[in-house]
């Protein structure tokens, strides 16, 4: 099974019906990516093996429904998992922020080249970044008591931070917990390893 058509069996299997178009960006995403990395060193090159299973899928993995108002990705890096959602979404709108100057030149890329209406790629700390969104996301950026601290003065009331995390750790959720909502198991298709989607609620 090549990627396109692992991204489309594993997409139908997550009830996430992708139109041809947006196969087509999500490999040309695939793609540059691994073009730009030989050169800017975007994402370690472990993270490129098994790309479709282990990020693509992984973002995707994201309940739709709970991909509501103003969407932040922070710290973003590649773009994961704003992009893939923001293909996947196209009704909604995804302003992506990271330091790394490097790292936003090539979001403004994608954007260009993959024709991406619904991103908004921004370079800020997130300390300096203003705002008021409903909803934060966050993938393999830091520990949750350190996430909530970020997002929580950029969240609008009644506002959530979405953390994707891997292994479910019951210490790291302690110092969290009283805004903690829910937290879902994600199964990613392809990929044999624990996901899960931790939520916080602002008051």
């Amino acid at each position: 099974m090549n990627g396109r058509q692992e991204l489309k069996a594993g997409a139908e299997a997550l009830s996430i019906p992708l139109k041809e178009q947006q196969l087509d960006q999500l490999m040309a995403y695939a793609g540059l990516l691994q073009r730009w990395n030989k050169r800017f060193n975007l994402v370690s090159s472990q993270d490129l093996d098994d790309f479709v299973s282990r990020h693509l899928l992984d973002c995707l993995c994201v309940p739709a429904d709970k991909l509501t108002g103003r969407i932040l990705d922070m710290g973003t890096g590649a773009g994961l998992p704003g992009i893939p959602l923001a293909v996947a979404h196209p009704g909604q709108a995804f302003t992506l922020v990271d330091s790394n100057g490097k790292k936003v030149r090539f979001l403004q890329q994608v954007q260009i080249e993959l024709g991406l209406e619904n991103i908004h790629p921004v370079h800020s700390r997130i300390e300096a970044l203003g705002g008021d969104f409903d909803t934060i996301l966050a993938r393999a950026l830091s520990q949750l008591e350190q996430l909530w601290q970020w997002a929580a003065p950029l969240l609008a009331p009644g506002g959530q931070l979405l953390a994707l995390k891997g292994q479910l750790n019951e210490e790291e959720l302690a110092p969290v917990q009283p805004m903690c909502e829910e937290v879902l198991a994600l199964k990613v298709p392809g990929l044999n390893a624990q996901r899960h989607l931790i939520c916080l609620r602002k008051v």
